[in-house]
């Protein structure tokens, strides 16, 4: 939030020292309120954008299915937003000026290098930090485990209603993955790979398995550390590789740092 409130505070920066767009002729005490009220807009805006609309839309932007596509195209959403902002702030500010979407269009043509500039900034901060954060000499780590082998236990998996049940030693059970109010649950049967499914939510099975090697690597997955082969993948997002079936699984950017500091 720090960084997003200082391009805020560069936009008031920069309509004051270089005065685009016949910000020159404006003239009085009022000049700088008026100017620091589109760097207020413009950091409201981005808070909401970059914080507000993901915490609350999650689905959208799964890291499993995010894409250098989705990611400009909610580059323009975000400049648009930024845009429309400071076109109702101008018309609210000088409120004897009449709204139109031809004004508002040509307001957008006239001011899009300016706040695409530091929006630009922000996804490229974003990118960097992430890179620098999980860059690894390597693409590849290999390794047979994180974790060293535990006692067996046996693990009673129940529905959400406790009638149907799923009895497997800890041994046997690999990952499991959230899906709408079921769960998959990926594991073994005599050497052979299954997926049941369960209805009940991550947060309540994961109750349920007294084993504290089992990990959240991703919201939608729990994995078996003690069952990690290797793991592949860079900044834009790493996978886990188990070692039955090529079973693969994701790991979200804010979990990424916990295995690779671990090196599988």
């Amino acid at each position: 939030m720090p960084f997003l409130l200082g391009i805020g505070l560069f936009v008031f920066w920069f309509l004051v020292n270089f005065e685009p767009y016949g910000i020159n002729w404006i003239t009085g005490e009022g000049k700088y309120i008026y100017l620091a009220g589109y760097g207020v807009t413009v950091g409201s805006l981005l808070i909401f954008t970059q914080i507000i609309v993901p915490t609350y839309l999650p689905k959208i932007f799964d890291e499993q299915f995010w894409t250098v596509g989705k990611q400009f195209a909610y580059l323009l959403f975000v400049v648009s937003m930024v845009m429309l902002g400071c076109f109702v702030y101008f018309h609210w500010y000088y409120s004897g000026m009449v709204f139109s979407v031809q004004a508002f269009l040509l307001f957008y043509l006239e001011t899009f290098s300016l706040a695409l500039f530091p929006v630009v900034g922000l996804v490229l901060f974003d990118y960097f930090w992430m890179l620098n954060k999980y860059r690894q000499p390597h693409q590849k780590i290999q390794e047979t485990s994180m974790e060293p082998e535990a006692a067996v236990q046996q693990i009673i998996l129940k529905d959400e209603n406790k009638k149907e049940t799923l009895t497997l030693a800890s041994s046997d059970l690999y990952y499991l993955k959230s899906a709408n109010n079921y769960l998959e649950i990926f594991y073994l049967e005599n050497q052979t790979p299954k997926k049941r499914l369960l209805r009940n939510t991550l947060t309540n099975i994961q109750q349920q398995i007294p084993a504290p090697y089992f990990v959240k690597c991703h919201r939608s997955y729990l994995v078996n550390q003690q069952k990690i082969k290797k793991i592949t993948g860079n900044a834009q997002g790493y996978k886990l590789h188990l070692d039955a079936n090529d079973w693969v699984v994701p790991v979200a950017r804010s979990k990424s740092h916990f295995f690779v500091q671990k090196k599988i």
